[in-house]
């Protein structure tokens, strides 16, 4: 992935107008917590698209990270840019109150939070750490901390969805590990104790996965991916995020370990050209010493891949090298 992103980076170089990229290097950097260098590819990105109110939002976040926390005058300025374009944006409302708890402005920063928190589900991550920010601020405020408003109705779930909502990442993205990793937590209590209730939801284990994973548990990560899959044998798609969940979890020079490799070879058997399989099991037959059928592989995965784009270096980079040997 880093040999992607340097490729991909370079690439943009030459074509600075090509905000697809900027955005793709901006969220894999994220991805990585390399925050300055994602925070660059934002400006970029929104130098490209001014009038985007997400793209604006997270150009905001990343450089409230790579300030550790503050939300300094140029995140100031993208959320300000956010809510005048999306009055509704949760992630800039939620930093803008931030802001005026930083600049010693307690009760603004309360009632913002008061809105905010309106506008969130009751039990939300969100919600609960509004809560949490209102009775620090109003301690400082010296004042009785308010009750927070009715919460808004739950919205329906989509299928598949997972882990925290990106409201709920905007309040944990600037807390402290330990903090952050208690908030996914209580996510994952209230999920298991739903599951335990309704173990026949094949979407919760899903959710349940992926929030696993998050917390870096890709044991517990795996399980709840296989609980889905027996649920919903036909769907590869749940196989397919079980094995990448055991993968990440892997030291980057680590073999693929066998439990991965198994589940891409059933997602094979139904889906021999999907990219992801392709690539992995190239790489589990390089760990094997099967360097002719990691060849195939990658063979035929390299014309799948865009023309110049920063995928298709690496697998024919992998391809160069191996050929070489």
């Amino acid at each position: 992935m880093a040999k992607q992103l340097d490729a991909l980076e370079a690439k943009l170089q030459s074509d600075p107008n090509n905000l697809a990229g900027w955005e793709l290097l901006a969220r894999s950097t994220a991805s990585l917590n390399q925050w300055e260098r994602s925070a660059r590819a934002y400006k970029h990105a929104v130098a490209l698209a001014p009038n985007q109110p997400a793209l604006l939002a997270e150009y905001g976040e990343t450089e409230v990270m790579v300030a550790a926390g503050i939300v300094t005058p140029a995140a100031h300025d993208a959320f300000a840019a956010t809510v005048a374009l999306d009055p509704k944006n949760t992630i800039a409302r939620f930093y803008l109150a931030l802001a005026d708890a930083q600049a010693g402005e307690p009760k603004r920063a309360i009632d913002t939070w008061l809105s905010l928190a309106g506008d969130a589900p009751a039990g939300s991550p969100l919600r609960l750490e509004i809560e949490r920010r209102i009775g620090e601020q109003a301690k400082i405020a010296g004042i009785a901390a308010p009750s927070l408003p009715p919460p808004a109705p739950a919205a329906p779930q989509p299928q598949g969805a997972g882990g925290p909502d990106d409201a709920a990442m905007a309040a944990a993205a600037q807390m402290p590990p330990e903090q952050r990793d208690a908030m996914i937590r209580g996510m994952v209590d209230k999920l298991q104790a739903k599951l335990a209730q309704a173990p026949d939801d094949a979407d919760g284990w899903v959710r349940l996965g992926r929030s696993y994973l998050v917390l870096g548990d890709a044991a517990k990560s795996a399980d709840a991916y296989d609980r889905a899959e027996k649920l919903r044998p036909g769907d590869l798609d749940i196989p397919m995020q079980e094995a990448e969940a055991i993968v990440a979890a892997q030291p980057p020079n680590d073999p693929i370990p066998p439990r991965a490799v198994a589940l891409l070879r059933k997602v094979e058997a139904a889906q021999p050209d999907r990219v992801e399989v392709l690539w992995y099991l190239g790489g589990v037959a390089i760990q094997e010493g099967r360097k002719d059928d990691a060849i195939r592989y990658w063979e035929r995965l390299l014309p799948m891949l865009q023309d110049g784009s920063a995928d298709r270096k690496a697998v024919q980079g992998a391809l160069d090298e191996i050929r070489r040997k």
